[in-house]
């Protein structure tokens, strides 16, 4: 989908062929977003004016050199909190999607003293991308779903509570984190500064900068 991958992809294959033509996981996101709001917020039971944030977690459990365990974990982001920042920042009623990795087991969720219809699990739906096109805010991690996301020009941000961690597990990140066009944080008070403090304008130059550097190839 870029130029920057298909250097990589020339080390990685050998030298095999490469066809840029984008990925096709995020044709959704460029064709089908107001099918996919509709859809998805039918299907959820949320009003239209409903506003949506997902957070996407990574894979946990050992690195790629050892034996990996299969748990549920949901990370230690503050629901309650994060959704008060978005609708004071932002406006609105929110919701909160939380969507698992597919190699984590489910196990449920509990806040406070049960469930809550403000926060859904949508692990179990097949496809991500269906989601990510209806969603208004995306949180992950580590994940390249960031930069799918960002595609859509919606406000991305990280939240790494594990990071010195997660490097000491699988060796340094791919791109340096004062590169990474989304605001970071390794706690909640930061994650919801971060919002707090967001600015599209700044946001949208930053994108089309890396956009522009990785020389990426996305149009659905």
């Amino acid at each position: 989908n870029s130029e920057w991958c298909s250097n990589i992809w020339r080390t990685a294959f050998f030298g095999e062929p490469i066809r840029l033509t984008g990925s096709p996981r995020c044709d959704v996101l460029f064709n089908d977003r107001e099918k996919k709001r509709r859809e998805i917020r039918k299907k959820f039971g949320i009003h239209d004016d409903v506003r949506i944030v997902m957070c996407a977690p990574t894979f946990r459990g050992g690195s790629q050199n050892k034996e990996r365990e299969v748990f549920a974990e949901t990370g230690t982001i503050d629901f309650e909190q994060l959704k008060d920042a978005l609708e004071k920042k932002f406006g609105g009623e929110w919701i909160v999607f939380i969507r698992l990795h597919p190699q984590l087991a489910l196990r449920g969720f509990t806040y406070g003293n049960g469930k809550s219809e403000k926060y859904i699990d949508v692990s179990r739906v097949d496809d991500m991308y269906e989601l990510l096109a209806a969603v208004d805010v995306f949180i992950s991690d580590y994940s390249s779903a960031a930069f799918d996301a960002a595609y859509m020009k919606i406000p991305v941000f990280l939240y790494v509570d594990d990071l010195d961690e997660y490097i000491a597990d699988r060796g340094k990140l791919t791109w340096k984190l004062e590169d990474i066009p989304f605001a970071l944080a390794k706690n909640n008070d930061e994650l919801r500064n971060n919002i707090e403090k967001f600015d599209e304008n700044q946001y949208l130059t930053k994108l089309d900068k890396t956009f522009t550097e990785i020389e990426l190839h996305e149009d659905g």
